[in-house]
């Protein structure tokens, strides 16, 4: 076995793209929660056990809405990655060419 790393840099990047879909994805199911919780709301106004569901619903809304932020943070965070690695491994070879060039 070699110390060696290989990066799949396209994967990497298609993981992100996932991640990224992900946050839309919940980002749009959090706001319709939302939406739905008020239509309910605005349509039994005297009920007594409405106002503790949209309580509850809201705050499922509420960690749906986290979980898709933390995806979108983690498909920038990835993006950032594969450009550094891809930053690195263009300076490995470039200084790899330039001492071929000397031997």
């Amino acid at each position: 076995m070699t110390n060696r790393c290989v990066i799949d840099t396209q994967a990497v990047l298609r993981f992100g793209s996932v991640a990224r879909q992900a946050f839309r994805d919940l980002d749009r199911v959090a706001a319709r929660s939302v939406e739905t919780i008020a239509l309910i709301a605005e349509s039994v106004p005297d009920s007594r056990t409405v106002p503790a569901w949209c309580e509850t619903a809201c705050a499922l809304a509420n960690l749906v809405q986290r979980g898709a932020e933390r995806f979108g943070g983690l498909a920038e965070h990835v993006d950032r990655t594969a450009i550094a690695f891809d930053r690195s491994d263009r300076a490995v070879a470039t200084g790899l060419e330039r001492s071929a060039v000397r031997i």
